[in-house]
């Protein structure tokens, strides 16, 4: 299973504590792909997360923020059983994409 993280919003407070424009909330997605026998089946997880108040010495300026660092914040605050629930949902979903009974078909009838 192949994971790719995305940034959807970023929230700040332009004044926390003296420090300027810190990230207090963002929301987050993560996207799971697994090829099985050949077909390509997808899963995505979205959430939002709130970030504990940095320290004056581990703040880092909204403008020096990069992608990696805020997906590093999202799996620090989850925590190690956080990411593991995380990846079991994601698997689980895609499971019940190639192990499904279930069909989707049109109406026969107009």
């Amino acid at each position: 299973m192949t994971k790719t993280w995305k940034i959807l919003k970023l929230q700040y407070s332009t004044d926390l504590n003296g420090l300027p424009n810190v990230i207090t909330k963002l929301k987050w997605s993560c996207t799971a792909t697994q090829v099985v026998n050949g077909v390509e089946y997808r899963a995505e997880v979205y959430a939002p997360l709130e970030l504990a108040e940095p320290s004056s010495e581990s703040f880092i300026a909204y403008q020096s923020i990069t992608k990696e660092m805020v997906i590093s914040w999202i799996e620090s605050t989850l925590g190690e059983a956080g990411i593991s629930e995380l990846d079991a949902r994601l698997q689980w979903i895609i499971d019940e994409q190639f192990n499904t009974t279930q069909v989707s078909v049109t109406n026969p009838f107009s």
